[in-house]
């Protein structure tokens, strides 16, 4: 029983995570490509559908987050 727990843990932490990226991600979305990014199922299909601006919002995710372990 433990080992369940701990896994139903691990799940949720996990889907707790990729659901902080995704916002954050969004975020970088709305501050520069204006409020059409808001709706978040209109974001999502444009992560999938739109190769090019996934890598240009990864690109910009991975600068804020490489930029917040140095000043950490």
């Amino acid at each position: 029983m433990d080992e369940k727990k701990k896994s139903m843990y691990i799940n949720r932490k996990f889907m707790n995570e990729n659901q902080k990226i995704f916002q954050e991600k969004q975020r970088i979305a709305v501050e520069k490509f204006g409020e059409l990014f808001e709706d978040e199922i209109f974001f999502a299909l444009e992560l999938v559908y739109n190769q090019e601006f996934k890598q240009e919002i990864n690109k910009e995710y991975k600068k804020i987050i490489n930029s917040s372990k140095y000043i950490n």
